[in-house]
């Protein structure tokens, strides 16, 4: 019986290793795909069209935030503190890609409009405060205009690192409000990152978790603290047939989370 036992569980941890051997030589060979010109083309279109909801906010012919409009037991829930996430249109297929839209409002206690947009565009700071940045520096300033660079690491399933640039641009819209336009300049996912044959992979020819992300921000202070609004517009890759448990939990979730996490950290450092 004793010897029955053992060769189940020969075979049991033999099947085991192989599957978890499957599943790490999957992920380390990541489905690649390319950006297409017309994806290119169709989310250079909505954040065109982006550009201009922005411009009538901050021009103030549209409400500077969102919460104002909105019922009052979400505005006592932002005003509260709580992170309100929200999808803002659905996803907008594109060829090979999808274009995700968010947008989260919060209530930031204890800090200033001016705390919040230092901190935004001080990419020096950015991995000593964002989970997901690696590393960061700042590249370029010029008046209002920054350039930075971030290292990013998301874990789903799968790793996945990223060397990107960013552009960001504030405007002083009244007294306490600010605006925050930040696009994304270059995206490009590094390959075995930490190895000796640590490389980049041609942008737009990789696994297309991240080919373009464009972010806008409202800050307006009120008593006690200061209102943080942001929307986001990420593109990406197509869900592949049959890889949908390796790639979907990227493509779903992290344009969401990532959002979620750079307003919770960026209220913890600012309240600090």
């Amino acid at each position: 019986m004793n010897g029955i036992m053992k060769d189940i569980c020969i075979i049991f941890w033999s099947v085991l290793t192989g599957l978890l051997l499957s599943i790490s030589t999957t992920a380390m060979a990541q489905p690649k795909t390319e950006l297409k010109p017309e994806a290119i083309e169709a989310f250079d279109n909505f954040i065109k069209e982006m550009d201009e909801q922005y411009q009538l906010i901050v021009s103030g012919k549209k409400p500077f935030l969102w919460v104002s409009q909105q019922d009052p037991d979400v505005q006592e829930r932002v005003r509260g503190g709580e992170i309100v996430i929200v999808k803002e249109r659905e996803n907008i297929d594109v060829p090979n890609g999808i274009i995700h839209i968010w947008g989260v409002s919060t209530f930031m206690p204890d800090a200033s409009a001016e705390d919040v947009v230092k901190l935004l565009q001080d990419y020096d700071r950015h991995k000593d405060v964002y989970p997901s940045v690696v590393d960061s520096k700042l590249l370029e300033s010029n008046g209002n205009t920054v350039k930075g660079f971030l290292r990013f690491m998301y874990k789903k399933v799968i790793t996945a690192v990223l060397n990107t640039e960013h552009e960001s641009t504030h405007t002083k819209v009244g007294e306490n409000k600010y605006s925050l336009r930040v696009r994304s300049t270059r995206i490009a996912e590094v390959e075995n990152p930490g190895e000796a044959s640590e490389k980049e992979l041609p942008p737009g020819k990789d696994s297309g978790f991240m080919w373009r992300l464009n972010t806008y921000w409202v800050i307006a202070e009120a008593e006690g603290g200061v209102f943080v609004e942001c929307g986001s517009v990420t593109l990406t890759r197509n869900i592949p047939f049959g890889l949908g448990w390796l790639i979907k939990p990227f493509i779903t979730s992290i344009p969401r989370d990532s959002l979620e996490e750079l307003v919770q950290a960026t209220r913890v450092a600012v309240h600090k």
